[in-house]
């Protein structure tokens, strides 16, 4: 990222209240989960003697049915939804930048028949197909992260695929060729470094995207399972529960709100940062 795009990013956050206040709730997520240790209580002791207490001094967002502390297990909870968040975001990252470049570097026969592979997947109901694999393969966070990131790189395979038609007109793209450097020496040195500000705009939106897959396929039972938890599960078990402790729906359905609503305000920040025409209008 060059100065002049520091630049623009730090006088777009100035300019957009909400941005800062997302970035400031996307890292206080990111801090508690990853201290979550450091908390008092343990998320899985169980305690059915001090089941569905309301929140209090003791247990600030009170305990579920089986007297956990619903604190620790929001704070476990957020890292995993955000581990799965991350680690599937650069899955789909990698795997899209590198079929879009491609794309749009050759052109010609390649192109088309990419994108029409790309049509294809994009045509298909990709959540059902990750249900479908997901219930059928070993439940645990690895297989959820790899579904998630397998089936959610198209989107950015087409917009890294649009910005290397530009790309690959320039200059110093056209003089490497002449020069005669590799394709891939001219995709590596040239055509990613100058697209990465797109790249992280698709993939700030493809974070909050993971996040909201994985919490439903946990609320349908088909994610983290005991005694793990993550936001998707929190709220999956608090259902049975609704009317005799609203809380244990409403902390997860909160995080889980805040953390998509905040990638995504960050992910127009970067947008008008980034994209010329963005931020002149």
């Amino acid at each position: 990222m060059n100065n002049r795009l520091k630049v623009n990013l730090k006088y777009q956050l100035k300019q957009n209240k909400l941005g800062i206040i997302a970035l400031i709730i996307i890292s206080i997520l990111i801090l508690t989960s990853i201290f979550a240790f450091l908390s008092t209580y343990d998320p899985n002791k169980i305690d059915v003697m001090n089941s569905l207490s309301f929140p209090s001094k003791e247990h600030i967002f009170g305990t579920d049915e089986m007297g956990r502390d619903y604190f620790a297990r929001s704070l476990y909870g957020g890292r995993v939804s955000l581990i799965v968040g991350f680690l599937s975001m650069l899955i789909s990252t990698v795997i899209g930048t590198i079929v879009g470049t491609i794309s749009g570097y050759f052109g010609g026969r390649v192109d088309s028949l990419i994108m029409r592979c790309i049509d294809i997947l994009m045509s298909i109901p990709t959540f059902f197909l990750i249900l479908i694999l997901n219930a059928y393969l070993k439940p645990g966070i690895q297989n959820i992260i790899i579904i998630i990131g397998l089936f959610s790189w198209m989107g950015i395979a087409r917009i890294v695929r649009a910005e290397t038609l530009t790309v690959k007109e320039r200059e110093y793209v056209l003089y490497s060729k002449v020069i005669g450097e590799k394709p891939n020496i001219i995709i590596l040195k040239h055509i990613i470094p100058n697209i990465l500000p797109t790249v992280i705009v698709a993939s700030t939106l493809n974070i909050a995207n993971a996040i909201l897959t994985e919490s439903s396929l946990s609320f349908l039972g088909l994610g983290v399972r005991q005694p793990d938890s993550s936001w998707g599960s929190m709220l999956k078990y608090a259902q049975g529960y609704i009317g005799d402790a609203p809380y244990l729906a409403l902390f997860p359905g909160i995080l889980i709100l805040l953390t998509v609503l905040s990638f995504n305000i960050l992910g127009d920040v970067f947008r008008v940062a980034f994209e010329p025409k963005a931020n002149s209008d």
